[in-house]
């Protein structure tokens, strides 16, 4: 590690002059030196502690000093880097601790990290580092969990990979002050803990723990002998007399506390880490995933029986159709009936006909239960599929997937890495453009520019209601469904291929494919149910609000007069003029234009939309009432799949990108696309239909 600057000084001279001071803190060979050098360029300098022998580095990023403390398993000072730690958290009165959690070790870190929150009062975040070797290690923390339960904010980064430098940044300079505490119990020693903390003046040692530094001196502590010394001896006597009484009676202090802390950390360990071990059959599957010519095939019929089961047990399709076209309608029926999503929907439908018929609170109560509906219709949905890659990843098949497909994605410029954010795309676009991180950036740029083009979960409602609604028997409802995905898959790559040319980059040439293959091993349950856990709050706090919020501003709008009719309509028939070239009526087009309009924002409103208008809660019926011939609702359907990316798709696009200019290219490209295939396919449909 190479080190700019390196005049020594005394820690207390020029590091006090800094306004802020961050403690980078972590076990030996965390990757917490590799952090502080990309976090502050590689220029630092070093400073000794007085009577030690030992360095610290340190740089200065403005008014912020950045302090790359030793690594140390433990903050007991009885070693030399504990003493430097434990010195630096007293008396240079850290403004914040960014913790570096070792990802292949993640049990030691969590034992140091429960000691350093009990220690310090002020703001912690932590930095998981090593998170891709360790996924491929069978090693997996439940972040979100462990973040809720200590209350800071945790983050996944992989330094050598350059993955999560953005955290990093963001960790090192946010001033984020809030976090709970951490309080571990000591038994039998709590009344002579709260004795000591009585005798202790908090101020003196801020933002250390008066608690944490009276069971120190119990625990027989010398730094934190030292430490009251300075703020009174009458802390250490009172402390030398309760342990004199209390070892006359043989109570072992330091086992005691020892033995509480480590259990605190084994239970955090326990609910948060999973670790796997590697399966037998791992090589008898990499024979078949990894062979040329039977892994691609293997790799599609994966991802088609696992999609098949999503959907069959989230909506029940397209297993209705299967057993329609077997003839077995009865099972047919249950099957749309009770699945996931079906048995949601009757939930609703019956609130909604609970509500009393009185005008216009009747008309707001239900607009608002039909959106709460909705987001709850897609939560089926978003779980199953989650829970199925979730299994695919955690057992490694996912990675053995990407590599055999890679040659066949190298032939469209981007690589097999990129079949993760577009099976992600499938269940929601916004977290498969945020994946695409993991991509080289001339790579990733692609992707991002073609993502809004896989149909997500919300248009798959879309593609359900217009398909059950207008295109009769099972055969040719699953031929429909099968060409709009097929379309939409050839349209996404196609755009990829071409998107270097859209943005005004430089087409990086043929994506290359290095990744290290995970272990096979038995998927864990747990680690299953995080990811959906996760997935779940990151819709329900993403959708809740904007569905049900633009349910009842529709319904407003078809309320409110305007134009001759509602202002809704009048809305509506700016974007609806496109639709008349088909043959649509006026009415119809105005509808259609304002469900357009309001899916501009969330995809789900779409039938939301023509729902609200019509008076229907039943999307099928809704939708229905249109009264469009098959070959204008492929058409319009066609439209709705790809016309132009939600506020929230967007919203990430310009994020991952940062440039406004690609987001408009999109937009503008995305409309294109949709109003040519919507004309064309009408045309196609209309000749054919003529000579049929």
């Amino acid at each position: 590690m190479r080190h700019a600057h390196t005049k020594t000084v005394h820690v207390q001279d020029e590091i006090r002059e800094c306004n802020d001071i961050v403690l980078l803190v972590g076990t030996p060979n965390s990757g917490k030196s590799t952090l502080f050098n990309q976090a502050t360029g590689g220029k630092s300098r070093i400073a000794n502690w007085p009577g030690v022998t030992a360095d610290l580095h340190y740089t200065r990023l403005g008014e912020t000093c950045i302090i790359d403390t030793p690594g140390v398993y433990t903050i007991d000072g009885g070693s030399i880097e504990e003493e430097i730690l434990v010195n630096a958290l007293i008396s240079l009165k850290p403004g914040k601790i960014v913790f570096v959690m070792d990802g292949l070790q993640p049990e030691a870190s969590i034992y140091l990290l429960t000691q350093l929150l009990e220690a310090y009062e002020g703001p912690v975040e932590v930095l998981v580092t090593k998170s891709l070797l360790s996924h491929g290690a069978g090693i997996h923390i439940d972040v979100d969990g462990l973040s809720s339960r200590l209350g800071i904010r945790i983050s996944r980064v992989s330094l050598l990979e350059g993955v999560g430098m953005e955290k990093v940044r963001e960790a090192v300079s946010s001033n984020r002050a809030q976090r709970s505490r951490l309080r571990i119990g000591y038994g039998p020693l709590e009344p002579y803990i709260h004795i000591l903390e009585q005798v202790i003046d908090e101020d003196k040692i801020s933002p250390v723990s008066k608690r944490w530094l009276a069971v120190q001196l119990l625990a027989g502590d010398q730094v934190a002998r030292s430490v009251a010394s300075s703020i009174g001896d009458d802390i250490v006597r009172e402390a030398d007399r309760i342990k004199s009484a209390l070892a006359s009676q043989g109570v072992d202090l330091e086992g005691i506390t020892a033995s509480a802390r480590l259990d605190a950390a084994e239970a955090l360990a326990r609910r948060f880490v999973v670790r796997r071990a590697p399966g037998e059959l791992g090589a008898r599957i990499d024979r078949i995933m990894l062979h040329p010519v039977l892994g691609p095939l293997a790799s599609v019929a994966i991802l088609f029986a696992a999609f098949f089961a999503v959907f069959s047990i989230s909506l029940g399709f397209p297993l209705d159709m299967v057993l329609y076209s077997l003839g077995m309608s009865y099972a047919a029926t249950l099957i749309e009936e009770y699945s996931l999503a079906g048995i949601v929907g009757m939930v609703f439908d019956w609130l909604i006909s609970m509500i009393p018929d009185q005008g216009l609170a009747w008309g707001l109560v239900s607009g608002v239960l039909s959106g709460v509906g909705v987001v709850a219709s897609f939560i089926p949905l978003i779980a199953v599929a989650t829970a199925f890659l979730a299994l695919l990843e955690d057992s490694g098949v996912m990675t053995r997937i990407a590599v055999s497909l890679h040659p066949f994605l190298q032939r469209l410029d981007v690589s097999g890495r990129s079949i993760y954010p577009y099976l992600l795309g499938l269940g929601c676009n916004v977290p498969a453009i945020m994946t695409s991180r993991l991509l080289p950036a001339g790579e990733r740029m692609k992707v991002i520019f073609s993502i809004p083009f896989v149909i997500c979960s919300a248009r798959l409602i879309v593609l359900l209601a217009f398909v059950s609604a207008f295109f009769r028997g099972p055969l040719m409802q699953a031929v429909v469904a099968v060409s709009i995905y097929t379309l939409s898959a050839l349209v996404a790559l196609l755009t990829a291929k071409a998107a270097h040319r859209i943005y005004g980059g430089q087409d990086p040439g043929r994506p290359y494919l290095i990744m290290d293959l995970p272990l096979m091993h038995k998927p864990s349950i747990r680690v299953v149910w995080w990811s959906v856990r996760s997935s779940l709050a990151h819709f329900i706090r993403r959708m809740a609000g904007p569905i049900t919020l633009a349910a009842v501003i529709i319904w407003l709008l078809l309320q409110a007069p305007g134009g001759g009719s509602s202002m809704g309509h009048t809305i509506g028939s700016i974007l609806g003029a496109i639709f008349k070239p088909l043959g649509v009526g006026e009415e119809q087009s105005q509808i259609l234009g304002l469900a357009g309009i309001a899916g501009s924002l969330v995809k789900e409103v779409i039938v939301e939309t023509i729902g609200v208008a019509y008076g229907s809660p039943d999307p099928r019926e809704a939708v229905t009432m249109l009264g469009l011939t098959p070959a204008q609702a492929y058409s319009i359907l066609v439209f709705f799949m790809f016309y132009t990316p939600c506020i929230a798709t967007a919203v990430a696009v310009y994020s991952e990108s940062g440039k406004p200019r690609i987001l408009a290219s999109l937009i503008a490209y995305s409309l294109v696309v949709a109003v040519t295939l919507m004309y064309l396919t009408y045309m196609i449909l209309e000749v054919g239909s003529r000579w049929l």
